[in-house]
């Protein structure tokens, strides 16, 4: 299975501490010894550990590869703990300051205002002075592989810089990263998702730049410039989000159900994919954001979509209200990648919904399990994806079928026709079965309910208000005015009949006056404003019309007849 391994597709969007960090997907690679050459990964991850200024890990790689430190290694670890005792130095009134007052005190500092005592200021000039370099000292705890310390200072900068970071700074977005780097680090899965969320507020509120011109660089007078992103590089930043939410995935279901008696809200892509709030906030911020992300440069994130839409017993989004509705929309994705990327997974899928081709479901099942052993992010739920996968090959078949021999049922399942009766028992247990099993016959009656037409009507049409308004709105930008914008043509014909008497013409002008100030309330129409603009068309030449407006023609026509 190692033509499925995406080690090297999620590589480049991932961080280095992600990869090379104890038990992560270079370990995981080692103990894949029938797929991979044990000291070439380890290679691969000193060479990674290299770019970092963990020099401590790196020397553990080495003693695994049983390898002695090179004297380069040793003075560079030196120059390192010489570096970080500069930084400390540099940072010593911050590090005063945050380890002495509370996170209110902090923030009064930084608020301070003319009118404060002149003790507060002081404070606030001293503080704002050393927050660069209590920035940087954060950084290199992180590049070291401090990641405790450095969660503690990012979160701290972060929240010291409140209402200031609206500017988005360089730093500030960094700090971003670095706190939710360090929050899936160190396994502090309740600080997740708020740290994905900032990311996510932070990349649609930021200053939108056009493609193509290049960004502010930091410079000796401005060391901390506006950040600034063009779309494309809001797209790439989503792209690293998605690929980063996987790393605070859940690596077992038992560590899933520990997490949420915890009250732990840990992210997943789906999240994301499938927001609940579906708000346009500007080009490029709309609600299939991490979709296109997912399309346009990472296609292969539809396994792990996939197989958290098929683990997950409850709705995965508050978007949908039923596991099916979100299969569908997951289904359309796979359908339109499916010249792109396709595995065992998502062709389970296909087989099952598309094609309702159960013996190739079976099939696919079984590549699926050894796809998902041999899968960094997924090993751990291999068996639970095997049972959740049988329930929808049941469900599926329950459809179409009204009495279900046990023996073929077992066939379709990879079970033996006792396995087959028992985990039907189980279902119907569980009350997630409405069915009687015939032991005589061997055989299984289902208790058919279709939806009520009502009910139906609801599911089509419960996003269609929604829909309806992103549509207008796209038609709104693709012509450049807004909608509605149609004529009122009850002015014109006010100042007509105005003008059938010379006498009356100057009566129909105010008529169609009354008419066209009617018809600006509404949004004219294209040919309205070239009238209002005193072009009158060719329809309107041939009748001798110049006039303004429906109604001012009409006035002009009753003055000509009354001259004549």
């Amino acid at each position: 299975m190692a033509e499925y391994d995406l080690t090297h597709k999620i590589a480049p969007f991932a961080d280095v501490h992600f990869l090379v960090q104890p038990d992560g997907p270079f370990d995981f690679l080692v103990g894949q010894a029938a797929y991979f050459q044990i000291p070439d990964v380890m290679r691969a991850k000193v060479a990674l550990l290299q770019k970092t200024k963990n020099t401590d890990g790196e020397v553990r790689a080495l003693e695994e590869l049983e390898e002695y430190p090179s004297p380069e290694l040793e003075a560079r670890s030196k120059a390192l703990d010489d570096e970080e005792e500069v930084l400390r130095e540099a940072a010593g009134d911050a590090l005063d300051m945050f380890s002495i007052d509370d996170m209110t005190k902090i923030k009064e500092y930084v608020t301070a205002g003319a009118t404060d005592p002149p003790e507060r200021l002081e404070c606030k000039e001293k503080l704002l002075a050393a927050l660069p370099a209590y920035y940087d000292y954060a950084k290199f705890k992180y590049e070291r592989g401090e990641y405790d310390d450095a969660s503690i200072f990012l979160n701290n900068y972060i929240q010291a810089i409140g209402d200031r970071a609206a500017f988005s700074t360089v730093r500030y977005s960094n700090a971003l990263w670095g706190r939710l780097g360090s929050a899936i680090l160190t396994q502090q899965w309740h600080l997740v998702k708020e740290a994905v969320d900032a990311i996510d507020k932070h990349i649609m509120t930021v200053k939108r730049r056009e493609d193509g011109v290049p960004p502010t660089k930091p410079t000796a007078a401005d060391p901390d410039p506006i950040r600034s992103m063009s779309d494309r590089e809001k797209l790439q930043l989503r792209t690293w989000l998605l690929h980063w939410c996987l790393f605070a995935y859940p690596a077992t279901p038992e560590e899933a159900r520990k997490r949420e008696d915890a009250g732990d809200k840990w992210e997943n892509i789906l999240e994301l994919i499938f927001p609940a709030n579906d708000d346009k906030q500007g080009p490029g911020n709309g609600p299939d954001r991490y979709r296109q992300a997912l399309q346009n440069n990472a296609p292969w994130l539809l396994r792990y979509m996939t197989t958290m839409v098929i683990l997950h017993k409850r709705p995965v989004s508050e978007r949908f209200r039923r596991k099916q509705d979100v299969i569908k929309e997951v289904i359309w994705l796979i359908e339109q990648e499916a010249y792109n990327y396709q595995d065992p997974i998502t062709q389970f899928l296909q087989c099952l919904y598309v094609r309702f081709d159960f013996d190739g479901a079976q099939e696919k099942l079984q590549a699926c399990y050894h796809v998902l052993r041999n899968d960094y992010f997924l090993s751990g739920w291999a068996d639970a994806f095997l049972t959740e996968a049988r329930q929808l090959i049941f469900e599926t078949y329950c459809r179409i079928h009204q009495k279900i021999d046990i023996n073929m049922l077992g066939q379709k399942l990879g079970m033996s026709a006792a396995e087959a009766e028992k985990w039907i028992v189980d279902l119907i247990l569980d009350s997630k079965l409405v069915a009687k099993i015939d032991s005589r016959d061997n055989y299984v009656e289902m208790d058919t309910h279709s939806p009520s037409v009502y009910q139906q009507v609801l599911d089509r049409t419960e996003r269609l208000a929604s829909s309806t308004f992103r549509l207008g709105t796209d038609t709104q930008k693709i012509f450049g005015q807004p909608m509605g914008g149609y004529p009122d043509r009850r002015g014109g014909g006010g100042g007509g009949r105005g003008g059938e008497e010379g006498e009356r013409g100057d009566r129909g002008d105010r008529g169609g006056g009354r008419g066209g100030g009617r018809g600006e309330e509404r949004q004219p129409s294209l040919r309205a404003q070239g009238l209002m603009d005193g072009q009158p068309s060719e329809r309107d030449e041939r009748r001798g019309v110049g006039g303004h407006g429906g109604g001012g023609a009409g006035g002009g026509r009753g003055v000509r007849r009354g001259g004549s």
